[in-house]
């Protein structure tokens, strides 16, 4: 008897996590750059430092395989 088993391919961090935070952290940046008069500059600031944060944690917290 053979056992069967089954490879669930998950997306990459890098891939799908980061861009994913990217978008959440230019979100807040732009509403927080509203409130000082400058949306465009807390759009990107919000988005580079969302990245970090994304790749900071991506190095850092390994990946669970079941």
């Amino acid at each position: 008897m053979s056992a069967l088993t089954v490879d669930i391919q998950r997306p990459d961090l890098q891939r799908f996590t980061m861009p994913m935070v990217a978008v959440l952290g230019a979100m807040f940046g732009f509403v927080t750059g509203n409130i000082y008069n400058s949306p465009w500059i807390g759009l990107v600031l919000g988005a580079l430092i969302g990245v970090g944060i994304a790749a900071v944690l991506a190095r850092f917290i390994p990946v669970k395989r079941w």
